[in-house]
C-alpha cells in the first residue's frame, strides 16, 4: 500500500503513522500481512476557479471524453481536470459493472490512464477511480 505523506515529516514520524495504518488494517477479517511504501505528497495542487476554463482545457475534456467511449463503449461518470506545476492532473470516475471482476476494472483504469498519457506530456498524472 502507498502511503502520501506530507514532505516535510521526519522518516520516525512517517514510520509510526505506517504503523498505526497497518495496525488498522490487520485489525479486519481476513488480512494476515500489510506492507506499505512511504512516499512524499507533492505540493498542493489548487483547482482553478469555476469559469476559469479555457479551449485548450475543453479539447482535453472533449479528447478523454473521446478515449472513455472507445474503451468502455460510455461516458465518464466524472472528470475533473486540474493544473499543477508539473502538469494537468486527471480525475475520472466511470462506471463498470459490479460483477466485473476487480482484476478486469484494474486493467481498464490501466488501459485508459495510458491512453489518456499516449501523445500528452502536459498530463502529469492520471486517478481513474471504478464504481459499480
Amino acid at each position: 500500500m502507498h502511503l502520501k505523506l506530507p514532505p516535510d515529516l521526519d522518516l520516525a514520524e512517517a514510520h509510526a503513522v505506517a504503523e498505526r495504518v497497518e495496525a488498522e488494517l490487520l485489525r479486519a477479517p481476513g488480512i494476515d500481512a500489510v506492507q506499505t511504501h512511504l512516499e512524499p505528497l507533492e505540493r498542493p495542487v489548487a483547482a482553478r476557479p469555476a469559469g476559469g476554463r479555457d479551449a485548450d482545457e475543453d479539447d482535453e475534456q472533449r479528447r478523454i471524453r473521446a478515449i472513455v467511449a472507445d474503451d468502455t463503449g460510455g461516458r465518464p461518470c466524472e472528470l475533473r481536470l486540474l493544473r499543477s506545476d508539473a502538469g494537468l492532473v486527471v480525475f475520472l470516475t466511470i462506471s463498470v459493472g459490479a460483477s466485473t471482476s476487480l482484476t478486469a476494472a484494474h486493467e481498464l483504469a490501466g488501459r485508459l490512464e495510458e491512453d489518456i498519457r499516449r501523445g500528452a506530456g502536459h498530463i502529469a498524472d492520471v486517478v481513474v477511480h471504478t464504481e459499480p
